[in-house]
């Protein structure tokens, strides 16, 4: 059956079994698109040669770059009621929030992708999945180190491949 097969799009189709190149996404999507031509013009200010770009990370792969930085999706659902007012009110859910069942998918799709083209990676994570973090980059064998972020916590990771 022919259809949209991305679970996260507005014309999501459960019956589908092929994906047929149709799916559309919500409107939130643009709050990223408007994030990245801010990013874009502050590069543009700063004489920059930054390459940005918007991408399903589950769902497709990326070009080769020698350094990639991102802010995926690092707080669970449950959290989302220990999170303050103003973040929740003006801040895309899209861009914060991840399934309680895998909160480190973003950052081990990402590396993996990274790995395949030894790329270095930096991300801002959370301090609460940072044992997690440590453990499954040990496991497979990455070199990583931590640095304290502007509010002495340790949440900005460099990963190299």
């Amino acid at each position: 059956v022919l259809g949209c097969t991305d679970p996260l799009a507005s014309n999501y189709n459960p019956a589908a079994t092929v994906d047929d190149g149709s799916c559309s996404f919500p409107a939130t999507n643009s709050a990223c698109a408007d994030a990245i031509a801010i990013a874009q013009q502050n590069s543009n200010e700063m004489k920059l040669e930054v390459n940005f770009f918007q991408k399903d990370i589950i769902q497709e792969d990326i070009d080769a770059y020698d350094i990639i930085i991102s802010n995926p999706p690092y707080i669970a659902q449950s959290e989302k009621d220990q999170m303050h007012k103003n973040v929740l009110e003006h801040e895309p859910h899209i861009a914060l929030f991840v399934d309680d069942s895998d909160p480190l998918i973003f950052y081990k799709k990402i590396i993996q992708l990274a790995n395949i083209q030894k790329a270095t990676c930096y991300f801002e994570t959370s301090e609460y999945y940072r044992e997690l973090l440590d453990s499954w980059l040990r496991e497979s064998n990455y070199i990583f180190e931590w640095q304290l972020d502007f509010q002495e916590k340790n949440r900005m990771l460099k990963v190299s491949c």
